[in-house]
């Protein structure tokens, strides 16, 4: 895509399930496959899988891979279990957040990584949306209904957050509606099942809520105010 959110070329890929992406460097890309444990390294102008970075052998699904962020050259990674199989109790707050050093990954290499031997945040419920700001790990704890951001109070909310951004002064935090009712957390009398976004303020705590058609939220990005989606106006 470019700027505008164009589409400019197609490629065809197996079913990887690809979930994130992320800018390594001016000719490659990071992109999550999570249908195999994998995050690979991609050409930007061929989109040719040249490497990757392999959290487990197998070519199935054991630690359900969401988001990831590079900060600097630590590669942060969302999973639903660092230590595999998370289908066989998925209603258990195995989830966690990865760290890899990435200084001297090249990627048309090859790297394995055991995930369980580098977790810097664990006993999270389904995690998604990695972010970076301001020198804080911020995240969706999403199956608890909340988010992260360093060491401050969770933010709580009624609905399975996923999708986040964040400015100097506000947050914005994604929800969608719930596909999987038999797991909602049993400490909640309520789960709120509308799509859309929190306009959260974080110095008075309060926020307003923007229902979407859609029901899905994944991630949310915040726009440079100079780029205009609808031509030249």
């Amino acid at each position: 895509m470019d700027q505008r959110f164009q589409v400019i070329q197609k490629t065809k890929h197996l079913k990887l399930d690809f979930h994130d992406i992320v800018k390594f460097n001016d000719n490659v890309v990071l992109v999550v496959e999570t249908a195999i444990n994998a995050i690979g390294c991609y050409e930007t102008d061929t989109f040719t899988r040249i490497g990757e970075i392999r959290f487990n052998s197998a070519d199935k699904d054991v630690h359900h891979i969401n988001d990831i962020w590079l900060d600097g050259r630590t590669l942060y990674v969302s999973m639903f279990s660092p230590y595999g199989k998370w289908y066989l109790e998925p209603i258990h707050k195995n989830g966690g957040i990865v760290a890899i050093d990435l200084t001297d990954f090249h990627p048309r290499q090859h790297l394995d990584i055991d995930p369980a031997n580098h977790v810097v945040v664990k006993s999270l419920y389904m995690p998604h949306s990695i972010m970076v700001h301001q020198n804080k790990l911020s995240y969706c704890d999403s199956m608890s209904f909340s988010v992260i951001t360093g060491d401050e109070a969770p933010i709580q909310l009624p609905g399975f957050t996923r999708g986040l951004a964040i400015t100097d002064d506000t947050i914005f935090i994604g929800q969608s509606r719930m596909r999987h009712v038999l797991r909602i957390p049993h400490e909640f009398s309520n789960c709120c099942l509308d799509g859309g976004i929190y306009v959260y303020n974080p110095e008075f705590r309060i926020s307003r809520f923007v229902s979407l058609p859609a029901q899905q939220v994944y991630q949310i990005l915040v726009l440079d105010p100079i780029i205009s989606l609808g031509g030249e106006n």
